[in-house]
């Protein structure tokens, strides 16, 4: 059977690219020390050992094409697991033919059991049920006990914890039936558990690591604990996990002796055998579940870029996600930036909540994220971070290299801009033209009664008119009236409006009241910028400037 393409660098059986291009930064731990706590692939997994009928194989892997995308695909989506999958043995002395394995976050997700009855199986089926109706679900249940019971039998599952793992910058895929697997199988000496646990750790762990720049055959190495079983299961507490590609070249025995020479060397006076017996099955690449479809991959998908956040102050701060890094940058009000940090980060989906962790050289920041309609929510400080902060505030980031408009809009009927309009509207009605007009830019413009820009002069223009017009008049404009207030936009322009009530004394003795509305535009340096105006001019004497 073809296997289902395998996302390299991931699951229980971790296969990865080489490290290279990683500096340490900052005090405490190194950033390759962080880079492979950001990268562990998964925390508990669960091994069914499956005896199948040779004479029913077929059938076997029907049941498997199925179980995969009805059962463990729907797993995938809702956040109980990461990835599934069946590896076979022709070892006669294995413990059975076939393994089917998954791995998640929560333990309690992995416990041993017939994955066929457990909780979150029954959840399965009442969401086939749902989607699907009543019958459907019945028959696609019995269906597939159906077709495992007539062609295998579970004797036995182990759950796993994972102590230690290779890691890698980049991720490929590949079809899992060209993956093999050398599954160990430790069983450490009486009394030498604790020595053999930190040999495999602080140096089969490193010369593993170094295998991943050496041999493109080899894809990556874990070591699991068992930390439960149910039935007949190898009794070995410990497992390594040795992944290789069919499909990639094996290095020659030159570049094996010259790989022996420069690689780490065992401890001196190391003696394996007294510190374990190892029992070693060479398994293929069955069937894999699709790992894409976990929420914890498609967070990975969705905050992949550069994203970009407001800060309170005017400045922002952008971050940009790769597979495992944070590339933070901080910026000031005034666009310079002030500040960048670079950082292992990882991404985990526990219980139907997406967690954030940046893994720094003092320890990790955590943080509750979501990313909704297009926007990355991300929580200013964990709860669970014992730190004091402020839970109930989001970094709201949106998918930029920029940051967007701060959102200036407000409304007020006082401040500076406020004073500014009432300046300029009392040195028109005073009659101090001069003074109304140092209020104005050197550009600005007037209107008056007109609804287009065609209608517009220079305000020189229009002050030449209030000039006339007070000629006419035998003293001040007197307002009777007045209410002001400035509205600003989102983007920051400032339009100010006044209702005025001027009341004008002539020279004739005629004296005449009229209603008039005024808009200003402010520019950030509290000019005006134009002036806009409407009144009834009909209300005006015949020989009045404004009538023309």
């Amino acid at each position: 059977m073809k296997g289902a393409a395998w996302r390299l660098g991931g699951m229980l059986f971790l296969v990865t690219l080489p490290l290279s291009g990683l500096a340490q930064q900052g005090q405490g731990r190194s950033f390759e020390v962080r880079l492979k706590e950001a990268m562990k692939p998964w925390d508990y997994g669960v091994i069914a050992y499956v005896a199948v009928d040779p004479a029913k194989e077929d059938l076997y892997l029907e049941f498997v094409e199925e179980w995969a995308e009805e059962i463990d695909n729907r797993i995938m989506e809702k956040g109980y697991a990461l990835q599934s999958g069946w590896n076979k043995t022709d070892s006669d002395s294995a413990v059975s033919n076939y393994v089917y394995w998954m791995v998640s976050r929560e333990v309690e997700a992995m416990l041993p059991g017939n994955p066929l009855g457990s909780a979150r199986m029954n959840e399965v089926w009442r969401e086939i049920a749902k989607e699907e109706g009543e019958a459907k679900a019945e028959a696609v249940k019995t269906r597939l006990e159906q077709k495992f019971e007539a062609s295998a039998k579970m004797i036995g599952t182990q759950t796993v914890a994972l102590i230690d793992w290779t890691y890698a910058n980049d991720w490929e895929a590949v079809d899992f039936d060209k993956v093999r697997i050398e599954f160990g199988q430790m069983v450490p000496r009486e009394g030498k558990e604790q020595a053999y646990v930190a040999l495999e750790r602080d140096y089969f762990s490193k010369l593993w690591q170094s295998h991943l720049g050496f041999d493109s055959s080899f894809t990556g190495w874990n070591m699991m604990k068992e930390i439960a079983s149910t039935g007949v299961t190898p009794e070995a507490p410990y497992i390594t996990i040795r992944t290789y590609r069919s499909d990639k070249p094996s290095p020659t025995a030159a570049q094996w002796e010259a790989f022996r020479k420069t690689s780490l060397k065992l401890p001196e006076g190391t003696n394996m055998g007294a510190l374990r017996e190892f029992t070693n099955t060479t398994y293929r690449g069955v069937h894999t579940s699709d790992a894409t479809r976990s929420p914890e991959a498609k967070a990975w998908s969705d905050l992949v870029g550069t994203w970009t956040a407001r800060n309170p102050n005017g400045g922002w701060r952008t971050k940009t996600i790769s597979p495992f890094i944070e590339r933070i940058q901080y910026f000031g009000p005034d666009g310079k930036m002030g500040g960048e940090q670079r950082k292992p980060m990882s991404i985990r989906h526990i219980k139907g909540l997406n967690y954030f962790s940046a893994h720094m050289s003092g320890g990790n920041y955590t943080s509750i994220f979501d990313v909704h309609d297009g926007k990355w929510y991300e929580q200013s400080r964990s709860i669970f971070e014992e730190a004091s902060g402020q839970p109930d505030r989001f970094f709201i980031y949106s998918k930029s290299d920029q940051p967007e408009p701060i959102d200036q809009s407000a409304f007020t009927r006082s401040g500076p801009e406020i004073e500014q309009v009432k300046a300029t509207v009392q040195a028109y009605a005073a009659g101090d033209i001069d003074a109304y007009l140092s209020h104005f830019t050197e550009n600005a413009t007037a209107g008056h009664n007109s609804w287009s820009r065609e209608g517009s002069v220079p305000v020189s223009t229009i002050a030449a008119v209030h000039r006339d017009h007070h000629r006419q008049l035998a003293g001040k404009i007197e307002i009777t009236k007045s209410i002001y207030e400035l509205v600003t936009l989102k983007g920051g322009g400032k339009h100010a409006h006044a209702w005025l009530n001027f009341k004008h004394t002539y020279k004739t003795g005629e004296i005449v009241e009229v209603p008039v509305f005024v808009a200003f535009g402010i520019n950030r340096q509290n000019k005006i910028t134009y002036e806009w105006a409407f009144y009834d001019s009909a209300l005006l004497p015949k020989a009045s400037p404004y009538k023309e």
